[in-house]
Formats: structure tokens, C-alpha cells, sequence
């Protein structure tokens, strides 16, 4: 369960802030525009070949090309010290050459 919906979007419009997320009404439904956070699919590809080329010390961390499956686009198979590795380190890097300045 997220708290992204349309009325949380309305919210904001409200008060003014991040307008352009405001949800598109449409005939049958409601659209909501994707958010930064939100990546298509080439850029998850570059994501996860950035990883999938990455290269580590050894003893860092688990060899992280074992890590990224590229038929599906996720990382797999991490343990504790590996997914703290990605996500405090690794992460950052990866992901600077596919998000946009402001965020």
C-alpha cells in the first residue's frame, strides 16, 4: 500500500507544491504523471548494467555482477551485508548518470 495516490497528489497541489505531479482527469480514470523516483525501462537497463560492470575490491562485497539479473532488471540474491554495500555505496553511483539535476 502506498500513500501516492490521486488524493495525496491533490494534496499537494494544494499546497503548492511539486504541481507537476498533479493527477490528468480523464473520462474513465485518473492519470498520475510518473514521479522522479519512478524509472522506464532503458533506464533500468543502464541501472543495472552499471552494476552488472561494476568491479569491487575483493572482500568488499559479493561479486556483484552474480547479484544483477539482466532478463529481469533486478538485483538478486543479496544478503545483509551485500544489499547495506548497495544501498549505502554502490547505489549513489549507479544512479547519477540516469536521474535528472534537481533530485
Amino acid at each position: 500500500k502506498t500513500k501516492d495516490g490521486v488524493a495525496a497528489r491533490l494534496d499537494m497541489v494544494e499546497m503548492g507544491i511539486r504541481t507537476d505531479l498533479s493527477p490528468k482527469i480523464g473520462a474513465k480514470r485518473d492519470k498520475l504523471p510518473l514521479a522522479s523516483w519512478n524509472l522506464l525501462l532503458h533506464e533500468k537497463k543502464i541501472v543495472c548494467s552499471s552494476f552488472f560492470n561494476m568491479t569491487v575490491p575483493v572482500r568488499f562485497s559479493s561479486n556483484v555482477r552474480s547479484l544483477v539479473s539482466m532478463d529481469d532488471l533486478r538485483l538478486v540474491g543479496l544478503k545483509s551485508h551485500d544489499c547495506h554495500t548497495v544501498m549505502q555505496i554502490l547505489l549513489p553511483v549507479a544512479l547519477r548518470s540516469v536521474l535528472e539535476k534537481p533530485v
